[in-house]
């Protein structure tokens, strides 16, 4: 039996189901007591977390199927449209050396180019070469303040001052390729790292200790990180299976703990039932009871919020309406997708037929700038 990685682990955790306290009521009532009532919260809390991870368990399988037809529809229609993109590119620029045009038309011309290509880089690396070229015409057709406001631009974004009257932006490109390149998060000395990215990089520093009496919830946790300890610790368990899932269900554990999250560490006692067959139908005591409820409910309201952000980035505008993206289903975003890029490819053959001439550039120019 191979062994098994954290993360696998992890999510294994996650996808078990927190068992709801046997006997307790639905309603409440006014002979129910402090107990009652605080089993019933536990059994309503769980059942509520429950189903928000089913809900995002199935949300995020809709994901993966996106991501997976992105990649296989997707990105080949995209690759197809910056091709014939870049095709009527080079026959427009043809038309563009060709011909003398006003410095306004000009600057129009580089703007609409510039976009396209922007557009096309992601998908087609050939189109680089337009880049170079219309970025250096761009250069040449701006005023004084406008290339002081360029110069500044490409300092701040690639910490080096350029010529503005020797510009170009190839030369640029590759100058700034050699310093991402050698300016590199880390450096290579002697066969060894200046410094090295491990978990304490991006830990805060400790808080100062407080020497007052720890808080109730600090000693649940301790309490049942032992008894936790104690039931799957891998040292103790004599089936070699079993001690490799423990293992890792230990680092769980530890991790957990550190962190202060008290509904993983209840996931892991759920799991710990389950490797060890043994009953998770435990008696829980008053104050223990609303220490769990006071912890599950700050996890349900994180959970919330969760679920606000994302629905919230996955607002768009569609047809002039907000439409939240994620309520469509895989098929029928990528379909939208893929209808799009055929819609471009029809209006993009219409303007390779019409736009042959100088004059008809020109014209092109005013429609679209």
């Amino acid at each position: 039996m191979m062994k098994k990685e954290t993360s696998s682990l992890n999510d294994e955790i996650k996808q078990t189901d927190l068992p709801l306290i046997v006997g307790a009521g639905k309603k409440a009532s006014k002979t129910e007591t402090p107990l009652e009532k605080e089993m019933r919260r536990f059994n309503k809390m769980i059942e509520e977390i429950n189903q928000h991870e089913e809900n995002q368990k199935k949300k995020q399988q809709q994901e993966d199927q996106y991501h997976q037809l992105y990649q296989s529809k997707v990105i080949p229609a995209y690759t197809t449209l910056a091709a014939e993109k870049l095709h009527f590119l080079k026959q427009l620029h043809d038309i563009f050396v060709a011909n003398t045009y006003t410095k306004r038309e000009q600057r129009n011309f580089v703007d609409f180019v510039l976009a396209i290509i922007h557009d096309i880089l992601p998908y087609n690396d050939e189109a680089r070469q337009f880049a170079h070229y219309y970025v250096n015409l761009d250069v040449a057709l701006m005023n004084k303040a406008e290339k002081k406001q360029f110069q500044n631009e490409i300092k701040e974004n690639v910490g080096f001052d350029v010529d503005m009257d020797d510009f170009d932006a190839e030369t640029i490109y590759e100058q700034s390729k050699g310093r991402n390149a050698s300016g590199a998060s880390y450096k290579e000395e002697d066969g060894e790292d200046e410094f090295k990215f491990d978990e304490d990089f991006f830990t805060p520093p400790p808080k100062k200790k407080n020497n007052s009496a720890p808080k109730p919830e600090e000693i649940e946790l301790q309490t049942l990180y032992k008894e936790l300890a104690k039931q799957i610790h891998p040292d103790l368990e004599p089936d070699e299976d079993l001690k490799k899932e423990k293992l890792v269900l230990m680092q769980e554990l530890i991790q957990a703990r550190k962190e202060h999250n008290l509904f993983m560490m209840l996931l892991i006692k759920s799991k710990a039932h389950q490797l060890n067959g043994t009953s998770s139908n435990t008696a829980y005591s008053l104050d223990k009871l609303k220490l769990y409820n006071k912890q599950l409910k700050r996890k349900l309201a994180e959970m919330k919020d969760e679920i606000a952000m994302v629905h919230f980035s996955n607002l768009f505008m569609h047809n002039g309406k907000i439409t939240i993206r994620q309520n469509q289903p895989a098929e029928e975003r990528v379909n939208h997708e893929l209808k799009q890029v055929k819609k471009q490819l029809k209006d993009l053959k219409n303007d390779k037929e019409i736009v042959t001439t100088h004059d008809m550039l020109k014209q092109f120019i005013q429609q679209v700038c």
